[in-house]
């Protein structure tokens, strides 16, 4: 008796779960690039960013590195150099198809001071 019981138990329990799926529409809107400025400045190596243009976070789009910007940088708000593109210095990016893509450094060869303010 007691296993009738279970076995009525257990097809109430997967009956009563068959509908758990719900489908949310999100109403994402379009999203608009702008200029991402990746880079780490540290005392000990020299100066050395990634620009690129953003991405949407639903979005089956690559990102792409822009190659022809203006790089200032500017110590206490005083001019110090303009970073280069280095076309041999290469972040890979890698995308969730599995290829990837090269993504080129700005370089300057400023070695950024400790308690200094910088701005690029």
């Amino acid at each position: 008796m007691k296993k009738l019981y279970f076995l009525a138990l257990c097809t109430l329990i997967l009956i009563s779960c068959e509908n758990l799926e719900t489908v949310v529409d999100l109403d994402i809107p379009d999203h608009e690039p702008v200029l991402v400025l990746n880079g780490v400045l540290d005392t000990d190596t020299i100066t050395k960013v990634l620009i690129s243009h953003s991405v949407g976070a639903f979005s089956n789009e690559t990102p792409s590195g822009i190659n022809d910007a203006n790089v200032l940088l500017y110590r206490d708000n005083n001019f110090l150099d303009s970073l280069i593109l280095n076309n041999e210095n290469t972040m890979e990016y890698y995308l969730s198809d599995g290829s990837s893509i090269a993504l080129n450094y700005y370089e300057s060869n400023v070695i950024p001071e400790k308690n200094s303010s910088y701005t690029i």
